[in-house]
This record gives C-alpha cells, sequence and structure tokens, in this order.
C-alpha cells in the first residue's frame, strides 16, 4: 500500500515499523492482511490517501467499490 504521509500517524500506530519504507512524501506498507469485506472498509477508511499497489484483485476490488459509491452521488 502507498500511503500519503499525512497519514503517519496512523500508519506508524497500525503497522509494525519494519514494513513501512519511507520514500519521498510517501509512505509504503508490505503486508499481509485477510481479504474480507472488513479489509475493504478499512482501507476505504484511508480515503484519497491510500492506493493499493498489490495484489491486483484487491487493487481491482476497490476500484469498483469505489465506482458504486461514486454512483449513489451522481445527481
Amino acid at each position: 500500500m502507498k500511503f500519503d504521509k499525512k497519514m503517519a500517524f496512523r500508519i506508524y500506530d497500525e503497522f509494525p515499523r519494519d514494513s513501512i519504507i519511507e520514500q519521498n512524501d510517501f509512505l509504503f506498507v508490505t503486508t499481509s492482511l485477510p481479504n474480507s469485506n472488513r479489509l475493504y472498509s478499512y482501507i476505504l477508511s484511508f480515503g484519497e490517501y491510500v492506493e493499493i499497489i498489490e495484489p491486483q484483485e484487491i487493487r481491482k476490488n476497490i476500484q469498483s467499490q469505489i465506482k458504486k459509491i461514486q454512483e449513489k452521488y451522481q445527481t
């Protein structure tokens, strides 16, 4: 996962330090989390400050959920 450094306070609280790499204005986290609805809610709780790099399956599922949310707010 790629996080904006604005989320550093959460990232350092929620992930082991050895799973975090700082690079420019971003924090990259490598971790293993169960693939479930709770995972997607957790990822989405970071809003615009997170990008799933891999696995592609989770990235695509997040994109799908974002599209569904966006459809609800189109007027």
